[in-house]
Protein backbone atom coordinates (compact mmCIF):
# COMPACT_ATOMS: atom_id res chain seq x y z
CA UNK A 1 0.00 0.00 0.00
CA UNK A 2 2.74 2.19 0.83
CA UNK A 3 4.72 1.63 -2.82
CA UNK A 4 1.97 2.82 -4.37
CA UNK A 5 1.67 6.46 -2.62
CA UNK A 6 5.59 6.91 -3.71
CA UNK A 7 5.56 8.91 -6.56
CA UNK A 8 7.50 8.43 -9.79
CA UNK A 9 10.68 10.52 -10.43
CA UNK A 10 8.81 11.84 -14.15
CA UNK A 11 5.77 12.47 -11.31
CA UNK A 12 7.41 14.73 -9.28
CA UNK A 13 10.06 16.52 -11.71
CA UNK A 14 8.11 17.64 -14.38
CA UNK A 15 10.13 19.92 -16.32
CA UNK A 16 8.14 23.85 -16.87
CA UNK A 17 9.49 26.62 -19.15
CA UNK A 18 12.86 27.54 -18.63
CA UNK A 19 13.15 30.41 -16.39
CA UNK A 20 9.69 30.37 -15.30
CA UNK A 21 8.29 29.27 -11.78
CA UNK A 22 5.48 26.96 -11.99
CA UNK A 23 2.45 29.36 -11.48
CA UNK A 24 3.94 30.22 -15.31
CA UNK A 25 5.56 33.89 -14.10
CA UNK A 26 9.16 34.54 -14.69
CA UNK A 27 11.53 33.56 -12.01
CA UNK A 28 14.83 34.56 -11.33
CA UNK A 29 15.18 31.69 -8.67
CA UNK A 30 14.96 29.13 -11.70
CA UNK A 31 18.39 27.67 -13.08
CA UNK A 32 18.37 28.17 -16.43
CA UNK A 33 18.99 24.59 -18.07
CA UNK A 34 18.61 25.61 -22.05
CA UNK A 35 21.94 23.97 -23.06
CA UNK A 36 24.69 26.60 -24.40
CA UNK A 37 24.52 24.78 -27.83
CA UNK A 38 21.12 25.02 -29.91
CA UNK A 39 21.72 22.34 -32.49
CA UNK A 40 21.83 19.58 -29.83
CA UNK A 41 21.37 18.62 -26.24
CA UNK A 42 24.54 17.72 -24.64
CA UNK A 43 24.57 15.46 -21.18
CA UNK A 44 27.12 16.33 -19.34
CA UNK A 45 28.09 15.24 -15.35
CA UNK A 46 27.80 19.19 -15.25
CA UNK A 47 24.52 19.40 -16.59
CA UNK A 48 23.12 15.89 -14.26
CA UNK A 49 25.13 17.66 -11.53
CA UNK A 50 22.96 20.96 -12.30
CA UNK A 51 19.54 19.22 -12.58
CA UNK A 52 19.91 16.93 -9.70
CA UNK A 53 20.83 20.10 -7.25
CA UNK A 54 17.43 21.42 -9.10
CA UNK A 55 15.07 18.78 -8.51
CA UNK A 56 16.59 17.94 -5.62
CA UNK A 57 14.71 19.56 -2.72
CA UNK A 58 11.21 19.59 -4.68
CA UNK A 59 11.78 15.40 -4.98
CA UNK A 60 12.74 15.72 -1.18
CA UNK A 61 9.60 17.75 -0.66
CA UNK A 62 7.84 15.46 -2.67
CA UNK A 63 8.60 11.80 -1.11
CA UNK A 64 8.80 13.31 2.45
CA UNK A 65 4.57 14.61 1.89
CA UNK A 66 3.73 11.29 0.49
CA UNK A 67 5.42 9.69 2.96
CA UNK A 68 4.18 11.33 6.31
CA UNK A 69 0.11 11.08 4.04
CA UNK A 70 0.91 7.32 4.00
CA UNK A 71 1.99 7.35 7.42
CA UNK A 72 -0.90 9.16 8.44
CA UNK A 73 -3.22 7.01 6.03
CA UNK A 74 -1.77 4.22 7.70
CA UNK A 75 -1.86 5.20 11.64
CA UNK A 76 -5.49 6.79 11.14
CA UNK A 77 -6.06 2.56 9.95
CA UNK A 78 -4.78 1.19 12.60
CA UNK A 79 -6.23 3.92 14.99
CA UNK A 80 -9.73 2.80 13.58
CA UNK A 81 -9.26 -0.45 13.54
CA UNK A 82 -7.25 -1.08 16.89
CA UNK A 83 -10.45 1.36 18.28
CA UNK A 84 -13.19 -0.65 16.80
CA UNK A 85 -10.77 -4.12 19.06
CA UNK A 86 -10.69 -1.99 22.02
CA UNK A 87 -14.43 -1.84 22.03
CA UNK A 88 -15.29 -5.14 21.11
CA UNK A 89 -13.11 -6.38 23.80
CA UNK A 90 -14.08 -3.36 26.43
CA UNK A 91 -17.70 -4.14 25.38
CA UNK A 92 -17.11 -8.03 26.05
CA UNK A 93 -15.30 -7.61 29.20
CA UNK A 94 -17.86 -5.82 30.49
CA UNK A 95 -20.44 -8.03 29.85
CA UNK A 96 -18.25 -11.09 31.08
CA UNK A 97 -17.77 -8.90 34.42
CA UNK A 98 -21.21 -8.04 34.76
CA UNK A 99 -22.29 -11.83 34.29
CA UNK A 100 -19.84 -12.60 37.01
CA UNK A 101 -20.76 -10.21 39.19
CA UNK A 102 -24.55 -10.97 39.02
CA UNK A 103 -23.14 -14.21 39.40
CA UNK A 104 -21.05 -13.50 42.40
CA UNK A 105 -24.40 -11.26 43.98
CA UNK A 106 -26.81 -14.25 43.12
CA UNK A 107 -25.13 -16.79 45.15
CA UNK A 108 -24.16 -14.60 47.82
CA UNK A 109 -28.09 -13.52 48.61
CA UNK A 110 -29.14 -17.40 48.07
CA UNK A 111 -26.60 -18.20 50.66
CA UNK A 112 -27.74 -15.69 52.75
CA UNK A 113 -31.70 -15.87 52.59
CA UNK A 114 -31.99 -19.19 55.51
CA UNK A 115 -29.76 -16.76 57.70
CA UNK A 116 -32.07 -14.04 56.80
CA UNK A 117 -34.78 -15.72 57.18
CA UNK A 118 -34.30 -17.83 59.98
CA UNK A 119 -33.15 -14.14 62.00
CA UNK A 120 -36.52 -12.83 60.58
CA UNK A 121 -38.52 -15.46 61.96
CA UNK A 122 -36.99 -15.29 65.03
CA UNK A 123 -37.08 -11.59 65.51
CA UNK A 124 -41.07 -11.81 64.92
CA UNK A 125 -41.19 -14.77 67.58
CA UNK A 126 -39.35 -12.81 69.94
CA UNK A 127 -42.04 -9.20 68.81
CA UNK A 128 -45.01 -11.46 68.95
CA UNK A 129 -44.07 -13.43 72.88
CA UNK A 130 -43.21 -9.91 73.98
CA UNK A 131 -46.46 -8.26 72.69
CA UNK A 132 -48.78 -11.56 73.95
CA UNK A 133 -46.97 -11.08 77.31
CA UNK A 134 -47.66 -7.68 77.75
CA UNK A 135 -51.19 -7.84 76.25
CA UNK A 136 -51.52 -10.98 78.49
CA UNK A 137 -50.61 -8.84 81.60
CA UNK A 138 -52.19 -6.48 80.42
CA UNK A 139 -55.69 -8.24 80.15
CA UNK A 140 -55.20 -9.61 83.16
CA UNK A 141 -54.48 -6.15 85.19
CA UNK A 142 -57.66 -4.63 83.70
CA UNK A 143 -59.64 -7.18 84.77
CA UNK A 144 -58.04 -7.62 88.11
CA UNK A 145 -58.87 -3.84 88.00
CA UNK A 146 -62.54 -3.83 86.80
CA UNK A 147 -63.10 -6.82 89.78
CA UNK A 148 -62.03 -5.06 92.23
CA UNK A 149 -63.80 -1.53 91.06
CA UNK A 150 -67.19 -3.87 90.44
CA UNK A 151 -66.75 -5.83 93.57
CA UNK A 152 -68.20 -3.83 96.16
CA UNK A 153 -70.73 -3.53 94.00
CA UNK A 154 -71.35 -6.94 93.52
CA UNK A 155 -71.47 -7.71 97.10
CA UNK A 156 -73.91 -5.08 98.19
CA UNK A 157 -75.96 -7.18 95.64
CA UNK A 158 -75.09 -10.13 96.58
CA UNK A 159 -75.95 -9.13 100.34
CA UNK A 160 -78.75 -7.70 99.04
CA UNK A 161 -80.32 -10.89 97.78
CA UNK A 162 -79.67 -12.82 100.22
CA UNK A 163 -81.40 -10.57 102.83
CA UNK A 164 -84.50 -10.54 100.44
CA UNK A 165 -83.96 -14.69 100.49
CA UNK A 166 -83.90 -14.84 103.85
CA UNK A 167 -86.75 -12.44 104.32
CA UNK A 168 -88.95 -14.03 101.95
CA UNK A 169 -88.14 -17.66 102.78
CA UNK A 170 -87.32 -17.53 106.54
CA UNK A 171 -90.72 -17.68 107.79
CA UNK A 172 -91.70 -20.50 105.90
CA UNK A 173 -88.85 -22.21 107.23
CA UNK A 174 -89.49 -21.45 110.40
CA UNK A 175 -93.11 -22.93 110.19
CA UNK A 176 -92.10 -26.07 108.60
CA UNK A 177 -89.17 -26.32 111.03
CA UNK A 178 -91.75 -25.60 113.58
CA UNK A 179 -93.99 -28.01 112.48
CA UNK A 180 -91.24 -30.76 111.63
CA UNK A 181 -90.19 -30.63 114.83
CA UNK A 182 -93.38 -30.44 117.03
CA UNK A 183 -94.70 -34.00 114.77
CA UNK A 184 -91.41 -35.12 115.92
CA UNK A 185 -92.20 -34.58 119.34
CA UNK A 186 -95.66 -36.21 119.23
CA UNK A 187 -94.32 -39.16 117.60
CA UNK A 188 -91.74 -39.44 120.08
CA UNK A 189 -94.37 -38.90 123.34
CA UNK A 190 -96.34 -41.59 121.80
CA UNK A 191 -93.60 -43.85 122.52
CA UNK A 192 -92.78 -43.09 125.53
CA UNK A 193 -94.81 -45.09 128.52
CA UNK A 194 -95.12 -43.10 131.62
CA UNK A 195 -94.90 -45.22 134.84
CA UNK A 196 -97.06 -43.64 137.19
CA UNK A 197 -96.27 -44.92 140.48
CA UNK A 198 -98.47 -47.11 142.67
Amino acid sequence: MADKKIPLLTDVYQPKPIGTSADGTKSSDWVDLKPEQDDATVITPELIARIAAHIKPRLEADIVKSVTENVREALTENYQTLNQIAKQELAQHMHLLQADILSQMSATFNAAIPGIYAAVVDDVKAKFADEMTMQSLQLRANFLATINADLPAVQAVIRENIQQILATSLPSLELDLRNQLTSELQDLLLKVKFVLPK
